[in-house]
């Protein structure tokens, strides 16, 4: 007789809540990435649920274009985790810095110049980011990444548009 299989119980079905997110700040935080300033390019943005303790994730998945840390080196690919755990609204602000950082970015590679300060985040923008169309995909960011702390090993990130890239859609607008 053949051993019986064990089945997982049914994944709860995830939707994002994205309903504070235009008036979200956060703490920049981030796992995974050296210290120092570095040029990424966005591989694969995930908003999910984790396995382990059914916390939220909102995952950026990225790869490294320049470095300015040789612990992390052209063609790596670090990601950033920021889990929606104890402090939510801050986990949210921290997800909102990383979209307005992208979409910004996006719209000064397609020539248009944006900021990130004047991207107005609403659900659907979100949705759009970290759904299945990932539309920040492809997008090039600027990365800080830093010790806020002297003794811990957690780096906390600060995303931004490219300086060359927002210079040249500044450019053609003008």
């Amino acid at each position: 007789m053949p051993a019986q299989q064990t089945r997982r119980p049914p994944q709860p079905v995830h939707t994002p809540n994205y309903d504070d997110i235009g008036s979200a700040s956060g703490t920049r935080g981030g796992v995974r990435f050296a210290t120092g300033n570095h040029r990424v390019r966005v591989t694969r943005v995930i908003d999910k649920h984790s396995q382990k303790d059914s916390a939220r994730l909102f995952i950026i998945e990225t790869e490294v274009i320049k470095s300015g840390n040789p612990a992390l080196e052209i063609g790596d690919r670090p990601s950033s985790v920021i889990k929606f755990g104890q402090y939510p609204k801050m986990s949210l602000g921290d997800v909102a810095d990383f979209m307005r950082a992208a979409l910004a970015s996006l719209s000064c590679s397609n020539g248009v110049f944006e900021t990130p300060e004047s991207v107005e985040l609403t659900p659907a923008i979100a949705n759009e980011v970290s759904g299945e169309d990932n539309i920040c995909v492809g997008v090039e960011l600027d990365v800080y990444g830093y010790h806020k702390t002297p003794d811990t090993d957690f780096v906390s990130l600060t995303w931004s548009v490219p300086k060359d890239i927002a210079q040249a859609a500044a450019a053609k607008g003008a």
